[in-house]
């Protein structure tokens, strides 16, 4: 990853393209589901790849690539978002992301949108990180500028509380039909789990 920093921070074009390669599928399932905006995620994600070219000396001082290449993307949604006069949708901001290639449909889940609703803005944007984009706690903490620990204390704390609404939720649409459980869902799931062994 080191020499990758190195030749990215020189500007070299190869490096740039493999950068795009390693991130671009995250960064487009994290954007549709942190912004809910398919439409503008394509020419969002080309201004984040126009900005680390152009700031490309910036490299020699990121000590996690994954983190500031998402802490980039993050800040030109925004600004995306402003300049179009369009507010982040907040709770559209968990979708199941179905893969067809480089392409993407997104699929509300109304229930799941309710649940998250219910955290805070911080913790479904640490959980859509961590779930979407793929992104280690500290790739997180260098994303959104936080204590590495904070990330993951609140990422646990918010998947515990996802968890126990699903337990005892008589609402539940996925409950009651296990068969046809959203990929979301079973994403919670299984950060449920990972906390459960820890």
């Amino acid at each position: 990853m080191k020499r990758l920093k190195d030749r990215l921070a020189k500007g070299n074009a190869a490096a740039f393209t493999e950068l795009f390669d390693q991130t671009s599928d995250r960064l487009y399932r994290y954007l549709i589901a942190r912004f809910a905006c398919p439409e503008m995620v394509p020419d969002i994600i080309q201004e984040v790849f126009m900005r680390l070219v152009k700031h490309h000396k910036n490299f020699r001082t990121v000590e996690h690539l994954d983190g500031y290449v998402f802490s980039v993307a993050r800040n030109e949604a925004v600004r995306a978002l402003e300049k179009a006069n369009k507010h982040p949708d907040g709770n559209a901001s968990v979708v199941d992301v179905i893969e067809s290639g480089h392409e993407a449909v997104v699929v509300g889940n109304d229930w799941i949108q309710h649940q998250m609703n219910q955290l805070s803005e911080s913790d479904q944007e640490i959980i859509q990180l961590k779930i979407f984009g793929g992104l280690t706690f500290e790739e997180i903490a260098s994303a959104i500028s936080m204590p590495c620990n904070s990330v993951s204390t609140r990422y646990r704390r918010a998947i515990l509380q996802l968890k126990a609404k699903i337990e005892k939720s008589k609402d539940n649409p996925v409950r009651s039909s296990r068969e046809t459980e959203t990929d979301e869902m079973q994403n919670i799931r299984n950060g449920c789990k990972q906390t459960d062994e820890k």
